[in-house]
């Protein structure tokens, strides 16, 4: 997927719903240029269109079944969200292997929004597809490459991921 679209994709599920001027000024490109991305984002099932399809009204969202939003200023622990959301995340036909597989992915996403992301707040999403179901952690912090860069001192997000790609590097050794 193109850097453009990753960027729509990510502004979408950052939001309950987004407006094209919003994209036009976070991706600083005219309209149709933003409509092309967002058509082949549609298509794919990652964007879909909220209200009515002309006018100022127009908005965006990223597709999803279930939303919920946690602040992060009150104590959350992974395992508790996981009892809350359990059974509202999980699909009712999944083995008991699935079921393990996803409350350790899930808690592990978790873990590392809380201890690492400085994020505000913490959003999860659920869809239902086809072939699944699909489960999105989502935080607000600065990013792994730039929190890289700045404990470091590294010039850019590629120095940080060079760091990051010898596989033995952390920003938090204690843990």
């Amino acid at each position: 997927m193109s850097v453009t679209r990753n960027l729509i994709r990510h502004t979408l599920e950052a939001h309950d719903s987004v407006t094209m001027a919003q994209l036009l000024e976070i991706t600083g490109l005219t309209r149709p240029a933003v409509l092309y991305h967002l058509r082949a984002l549609m298509e794919a099932g990652d964007a879909e269109l909220v209200g009515p399809s002309r006018g100022r009204s127009v908005r965006y969202r990223s597709p999803y079944d279930d939303r919920w939003d946690f602040p992060l200023d009150e104590m959350v622990q992974e395992h508790l969200l996981w009892n809350d959301l359990r059974d509202k995340l999980l699909a009712p036909d999944s083995t008991a292997e699935a079921q393990d597989i996803q409350e350790y992915v899930f808690g592990e996403m978790v873990n590392n929004v809380l201890d690492h992301s400085d994020s505000p707040d913490l959003t999860i999403t659920r869809r239902l597809t086809n072939t699944g179901t699909e489960i999105s952690v989502r935080d607000y912090g600065i990013g792994i490459f730039q929190h890289i860069a700045d404990v470091e001192g590294l010039a850019d997000d590629f120095a940080s991921l060079l760091r990051l790609q010898s596989g033995t590097y952390t920003t938090d050794p204690q843990n």
